[in-house]
């Protein structure tokens, strides 16, 4: 009976742990498909703010350029695609297409 108990309450842990990560994505997509509808003014945002916002980017790519740090991180999914490019940690460009 105990096992049983046990076995219930890991399913029902799971279930919840997985609705949690399901709707986590949705909003992020959501996000993601807000700021590509409005064109979002996203200058001045830090990369924090950006991967609470997005997500984690489907490609990162930095390089060095009179000794500042230059990233560009993508973002794209069936309807859209952002280009955001950051100096020094914060947001200097977006490129939407």
């Amino acid at each position: 009976m105990k096992k049983i108990a046990v076995l219930l309450g890991v399913i029902f842990l799971f279930i919840i742990g997985c609705s949690y990560y399901y709707q986590q994505k949705r909003e992020i997509l959501q996000n993601l498909a807000s700021a590509y509808q409005n064109r979002e003014n996203l200058q001045g945002y830090t990369k924090t703010q950006i991967l609470r916002k997005f997500g984690k980017p489907q490609l990162r790519k930095s390089y060095l350029k009179n000794e500042l740090k230059i990233e560009t991180w993508v973002y794209q999914n069936i309807y859209s695609f952002m280009e955001i490019t950051f100096i020094k940690g914060v947001v200097t460009k977006v490129i939407y297409k």
